[in-house]
């Protein structure tokens, strides 16, 4: 076994994660005020390393419209979604017969939103209006959480061969599978816990976890044809906040379409 288990990075890490998931369980488990609160400084720091990514500006105005932008359409998804929607494709078509960018810049303008905005909507909505908001919160959680911890570990312990090196060079198969593995067992953990089918437990518990680690391919993607490393240096032994919600974007898009389409 590597000895990166005793390293400095693997400490700063472990502490960062226990750190973040005090302030989740916090922000879940006092009220829904104080859960808005904390969500609405996660879309002000996504969006600020979002726009340090992929856009190459340094006009602070700019930089404080957009996170304001992203601010309203989160805040207006409390009255409803299709607000939040509506939003972001006036705000979109105002912007396209305006000031032009690059082919690419553009896509990645237009995109920002959606992937910042509307995964964390989507779990503030199961968390408001389901009966079983919370339960299917933590449940997303646990599911990311212990997806990437085991694909960290199994990765680091068995190495072997790359997953898609053009794209991540660090991620392995063995990591791969570890995630897999780490996330049925807590979704089949959690499922008991709460009285649940344990067949669906294997199911979305497979499904969440392939999402969760898509996710982080796909801000790897992002991230290298930005010639970046980190999205930002705000948490130690992570990199950046979207670093270290990348999985749970896409896992939250996947929970929030099969809980209205299967168990609603």
């Amino acid at each position: 076994m590597n000895n990166f288990l005793f390293s400095m990075d693997f400490g700063k890490r472990v502490l960062s994660s226990c750190f973040l998931i005090f302030i989740a369980l916090i922000s879940l488990f006092t009220n829904q005020y104080i859960l808005t609160i904390t969500l609405i400084l996660l879309i002000a720091i996504l969006t600020y390393e979002w726009i340090c990514i992929t856009e190459n500006i340094d006009n602070k105005l700019l930089f404080a419209t957009k996170i304001l932008i992203n601010i309203i359409i989160f805040l207006l998804s409390i009255m409803s979604i299709v607000w939040s929607l509506s939003f972001y494709l006036v705000i979109t078509f105002l912007h396209f017969f305006s000031k032009k960018y690059p082919k690419i810049s553009t896509i990645y303008i237009y995109l920002g939103p959606l992937y910042l905005c509307f995964p964390l909507i989507f779990l503030y909505s199961m968390y408001l209006y389901s009966d079983k908001g919370i339960e299917l919160v933590v449940w997303c959680l646990l599911v990311v959480w212990f997806t990437d911890t085991f694909a960290y570990l199994g990765g680091n312990i068995f190495q072997g061969k790359k997953l898609v090196p053009s794209i991540s060079p660090k991620k392995t198969w063995s990591g791969f599978l570890s995630g897999l593995i780490g996330g049925v067992i807590i979704s089949l953990f959690t499922f008991i816990y709460y009285n649940q089918n344990i067949y669906y437990a294997i199911i979305f518990g497979l499904l969440a976890s392939l999402f969760a680690q898509f996710g982080d391919l796909l801000e790897s993607y992002i991230k290298r044809i930005h010639s970046i490393k980190n999205s930002g240096n705000l948490i130690p032994g992570h990199g950046g906040m979207l670093d270290r919600l990348d999985s749970l974007l896409t896992c939250s898009c996947l929970v929030y379409i099969s809980y209205n389409l299967v168990f609603k």
